[in-house]
């Protein structure tokens, strides 16, 4: 009997943890997996990728990223009402908000119509962002509920596996940690002069290019990196930042007070943006919180040279200063020496490059994340 899988996200605007969900919806259905995805806020990109792939999909109406204790109440009611109707032998949550409302409504479920099974994958903890102490305590504590619901709960990290642990979120004998994936061989890039060419910008070919491509949220830390290159000398780098958010203003703001109007560009967010990786020198992450990102999976299949910060697992992808540079959070100081020294360094660059890819390709496969999840759908299906 063909099983079903319904994954569930709070977003429908393309992300990471969005990533990981199109990844395995599509590495499922190739199983002979009955699969439907359903997201909250709109129809985006999102969804064409998975129609694409002809993979069905539900639009959520009540589901929202904050806190709004009607239209949560109205989430569970939508979420329980998805269940009654789909019936899936595994119900897959992505995303805190996501993760503890669909919880509810599909223990609601269990309890009416015996299924489904309950999975939740950890994108990273928000108790461990900079957000206040009591918001810390009520997702922490949040968290520890909802994982009695749950049937398994996968990390990505060993540092959010280590954080459940440590913080009793959940008992260790719910936990897997499965990395995030990349298909490699799939990915396609435009050349350096190419994809400079189609970002419209106006630079020398010699001109270094630092770039991210990253959601313009605080957690992002855009404006670290906007400082950091404010310190470095009178050689500059140009910063190109692909994506878009909430925080665009801010950080636009900060560019013009530091009068770097003609060193740092916002280019918005672009289709399928990492196929202009290459039109940087180097890629940086300088996140304040992260989880596994694909971000720089992406970048290190380009071949760049990565600098980020210590946020969540990325020193699980990255080994300092043998594939990359690895610096502290919130060290703004940090940042601008990795960046001085690797804009002059050209031999480092390649060097650091080439071992990044090949770590990448060696050691975080979409078909491994695929097989190891497929594996926690068959364990729980064989308990009843």
């Amino acid at each position: 009997m063909i099983a079903k899988i319904l994954y569930i996200i709070t977003q429908s605007e393309f992300g990471g943890a969005q990533r990981s969900v199109l990844d395995l919806a599509v590495g499922m259905q190739k199983k002979q997996y009955d699969v439907v995805v359903a997201a909250g806020q709109g129809r985006g990109d999102f969804f064409e990728m998975l129609e694409r792939e002809r993979i069905r999909t539900v639009s959520l109406r009540c589901i929202q990223r904050g806190i709004n204790p009607v239209f949560d109440l109205l989430g569970i009611i939508e979420l329980y009402r998805l269940l009654r109707k789909e019936k899936p032998d595994i119900v897959h949550l992505n995303s805190t908000k996501v993760g503890i409302l669909g919880s509810i409504a599909a223990s609601v479920s269990k309890l009416f119509f015996g299924n489904p099974k309950i999975v939740f994958t950890a994108h990273g903890w928000v108790f461990n962002e900079e957000v206040p102490y009591w918001k810390k305590l009520f997702y922490r504590y949040a968290e520890k509920v909802a994982s009695f619901l749950r049937d398994k709960i996968i990390c990505v990290s060993q540092f959010d596996y280590e954080a459940a642990v440590r913080y009793t979120t959940a008992p260790a004998g719910k936990l897997a940690l499965i990395h995030n994936g990349i298909d490699a061989e799939a990915m396609r890039f435009f050349s350096r002069e190419d994809a400079r060419r189609r970002l419209h910008l106006a630079l020398e070919p010699s001109t270094i290019i630092i770039g991210t491509v990253a959601h313009l949220y605080h957690n992002k830390g855009i404006d670290l990196l906007i400082h950091a290159v404010a310190t470095v000398g009178r050689e500059r780098p140009r910063v190109v930042v692909i994506g878009e958010g909430p925080e665009r203003l801010v950080f636009e703001r900060l560019i013009t007070r530091l009068h770097l109007e003609h060193t740092c560009f916002f280019v918005g967010s672009i289709p399928d943006a990492r196929r202009y990786l290459k039109a940087f020198d180097v890629f940086v992450l300088p996140s304040r919180k992260e989880g596994f990102p694909y971000a720089l999976l992406e970048a290190g299949v380009a071949g760049l040279p990565i600098i980020a910060t210590d946020a969540g697992g990325i020193p699980e992808i990255i080994t300092h200063r043998v594939s990359g540079i690895v610096v502290p959070c919130n060290n703004v100081e940090a940042l601008a020496a990795g960046i001085q020294e690797l804009i002059g360094n050209e031999p480092l660059r390649k060097s650091m490059g080439i071992r990044f890819q090949q770590r990448v390709q060696e050691h975080f496969r979409v078909g491994d994340m695929v097989a190891h999840t497929s594996a926690v759908y068959d364990s729980l299906r064989s308990v009843r």
